[in-house]
């Protein structure tokens, strides 16, 4: 079977623990990491989104938060705030 770039992508991006974030009808912050995130960076990933969360009053300052957090520790991410279960959606990569 050959998987076409975007399928090897999509195959690439594994579950983070989430983190809870209860504002604005939100339940929480799924955190996905794509191939290029080293599993024994999970950690600070998470570390990171504890504090953005702990800063953000609203979704425009959690986005903010997030990737002031993220670039610090040498990565980026990318976010989506209209996930139809109301959470907010972060997928975390090597690439800035």
């Amino acid at each position: 079977m050959i998987l076409h770039a975007a399928e090897q992508e999509e195959a690439c991006i594994r579950p983070l623990s989430p983190v809870q974030w209860n504002r604005e009808g939100r339940r929480d912050i799924v955190v996905r990491a794509r191939g290029d995130v080293p599993t024994y960076d999970d950690g600070m990933i998470r570390r990171a989104l504890l504090r953005a969360s702990l800063l953000a009053e609203d979704v425009a300052a959690l986005k903010h938060a997030i990737a002031c957090e993220i670039f610090e520790i040498g990565y980026s991410a990318r976010m989506r705030a209209d996930s139809p279960d109301g959470s907010f959606v972060v997928e975390v990569s090597r690439s800035r």
